[in-house]
C-alpha cells in the first residue's frame, strides 16, 4: 500500500483540503486568543511580539526552542498572598508547589485549544529548567517568563527582581505560551514604576542580595533560596562524600536539614527564603494594608520575616555572609558552596558578572588581561573599577596585571580542583605584574 493511500494519510489530506478551503486567520484577533488564555484559568495576559525590542537579547533562545514563534502570551496567575506572607515553611511551600504546576496546567489548557483551532502553540516550563546539560550557564532557561511579562503589560521588575503587577503585585506565578500566528494588537510596557520603593524586600533579605539603588547579588539569592537544587544539591551530595563518617557528617549538617533535603527530593524542592515576595505590598489587590497603616504592615510581616531563627545559607568570604552576620545575627550562619563550576573558560568569563561580590571589591581598581591558549583560545580584558565590573572579549587598554594561562588548567584552578602551587610550578598559569592583583580579584569571586 503506498502511504497516500493508509486511512490515517488519506484522513489527512482531506484535512488539509478543508484547512486550504478555509485556512485560519493568518493574523489573530487579540482579544480572542486572550480570552483562550483566561476560560483556560489564567488570571491575566499579555501578548508580546517576538519582534519586541524588550525582547532582543532573548529572542533567538526562543526561537531555538519553538522556530515558529510569532507572539508570546505571558500567563499570569494569582498566589494566595496570605500563604506566602506565613513565616511558616509549610505554607508558602504549599502555595509555590500548587501554584507552579496551576500555571503549567493553564498553558497547557490553553494550548490545546489553540492546537483544536489549527493554530501551532507550545506551553513552556514555569520553574524548573530541564536543560541542565548546559548547567550554569543561563542557557538552561530557554523563555525568561519576567522579561516576558515586562513586555506583554504584565508589570515592571521590582527592586527584588520580581515582577510586580499592577493589580496583583508580586505574589504571581508565571510562564509563557508561544504561538506560531501574529495577533491584531500587541500589548506595550506599562508606563509607571509597579514597585513602591518602601525598601522591605532590602531590609527583609537574609543575604542582603538585593540593594536600594537596584544592585542584584544573584548568586547570594540563589546559593541560599535554592540550596536544595542546582549548586547547592551538587554541593550537598559532595558534603556527604567528603565526610569521614556519620558523626563528621552531623557536625556540617543537622538532622533537620537532611530531613529537609529529603523532603525537597520526595515532596518538591524547598525553598529556603520567600522573604521578598512576602514582604511586597506592590499591586492594587495587595496594597491596602500597606497604604493604611505602613507601620503596622511592617511588623506583622517584615519584622516577624527578620526575626525568624532559619539556617542562612551563604559562601566564605562573599558580601552575603558579611551581611547576614551584621545585620540577623541571631541566624545561624552555615557556610557551604554554591556548586557553580564553569566547565569552558568561555562560560567563566559569562558567569563572572553573577558571580561579582561588589562589597568584597570594594578599594580595587585594576585592568586584567587574560591570555587563554590550548582548547580555547581567547584573550579577555576584565576591568574592576569604583565596585563595578566590566568583561570584554580582547585586549584593550593598559593592564595592571597580565594573566597567560592554559584553557583547562585554568578551568581547575577557578573551580579549586588544581592548587595554586601546582598551576603556578608547571608554567601552566603564569602572571606579569603583582600578584596581589590577582589575590584581590579572587576575592571578588569567592
Amino acid at each position: 500500500m503506498k502511504l497516500e493511500e493508509h486511512p490515517t494519510a488519506k484522513r489527512y489530506l482531506e484535512k488539509k483540503l478543508e484547512i486550504l478551503k478555509a485556512p485560519p486567520p493568518r493574523v489573530l484577533d487579540d482579544d480572542w486568543v486572550k480570552s483562550v488564555i483566561l476560560d483556560a484559568g489564567a488570571d491575566d495576559v499579555g501578548l508580546a511580539s517576538i519582534d519586541s525590542p524588550e525582547l532582543a537579547e532573548y529572542r533567538s533562545r526562543i526561537l531555538r526552542l519553538y522556530p515558529h514563534t510569532k507572539t508570546i502570551a505571558s500567563v499570569v496567575c494569582r498566589m494566595n498572598p496570605e500563604n506566602v506572607r506565613s513565616p511558616y515553611r509549610q505554607q508558602y511551600e504549599l502555595e509555590y508547589h500548587h501554584m507552579y504546576a496551576e500555571v503549567d496546567h493553564v498553558a497547557r489548557r490553553a494550548v490545546v485549544t489553540l492546537n483544536r483551532n489549527g493554530i501551532g502553540a507550545m506551553n513552556t516550563t514555569s520553574s524548573y529548567p530541564m536543560n541542565m546539560e548546559v548547567w550554569p550557564d543561563n542557557g538552561m532557561w530557554w523563555v525568561a517568563h519576567k522579561p516576558v511579562a515586562v513586555a506583554a503589560g504584565m508589570g515592571r521588575m521590582g527592586l527584588h527582581h520580581l515582577v510586580v503587577h499592577p493589580r496583583l503585585g508580586s505574589s504571581i506565578a508565571l510562564t509563557s505560551v508561544l504561538i506560531d500566528r501574529e495577533v491584531a494588537k500587541y500589548d506595550q510596557p506599562i508606563h509607571f514604576d509597579t514597585c513602591v520603593k518602601c525598601m522591605l524586600c532590602v531590609t527583609s533579605c537574609p543575604v542582603g542580595a538585593f540593594s536600594a539603588d537596584g544592585h542584584f547579588n544573584a548568586i547570594a539569592c540563589t546559593t541560599h533560596r535554592y540550596r536544595d537544587k542546582y549548586g547547592g544539591f551538587a554541593d550537598w551530595v559532595e558534603t556527604i562524600i567528603s565526610s569521614r563518617s556519620p558523626l563528621s557528617y552531623r557536625k556540617r549538617v543537622s538532622d533537620q536539614e537532611t530531613v529537609l533535603m529529603w523532603q525537597s527530593l520526595a515532596l518538591g524542592t524547598s525553598y529556603k527564603c520567600t522573604n521578598c515576595m512576602a514582604v511586597c505590598p506592590g499591586g492594587e489587590d495587595i496594597i491596602g494594608p500597606y497604604v493604611d497603616d505602613p507601620k503596622e504592615y511592617r511588623n506583622q510581616i517584615a519584622k516577624t520575616l527578620q526575626e525568624r531563627k532559619e539556617i542562612v545559607y551563604v559562601v566564605k568570604g562573599s558580601d552575603a555572609e558579611k551581611h547576614a552576620r551584621k545585620r540577623f545575627p541571631h541566624k545561624p550562619v552555615r557556610i557551604v558552596g554554591n556548586g557553580v563550576r564553569a566547565a569552558s573558560v568561555s562560560a567563566f568569563l559569562d558567569n563572572l558578572h553573577i558571580l561579582f561580590q561588589r562589597g568584597a571589591s570594594e578599594g580595587l581598581n585594576a585592568c586584567y588581561h587574560f591570555t587563554f591558549r590550548g582548547t580555547e583560545n581567547i584573550d579577555a580584558t576584565i576591568t574592576i573599577r569604583d565596585q563595578t565590573l566590566d568583561v570584554k572579549r580582547g585586549h584593550i587598554g593598559t593592564p595592571d596585571l597580565r594573566i597567560i594561562a592554559d584553557s583547562r588548567t585554568w578551568v581547575g584552578f577557578a573551580s579549586k580542583e588544581i592548587g595554586p602551587l601546582k598551576a603556578f610550578i608547571t608554567g601552566k598559569i603564569r602572571i606579569k605584574g603583582p600578584f596581589s592583583l590577582l589575590r584581590s580579584f579572587a576575592q571578588c569571586f569567592p
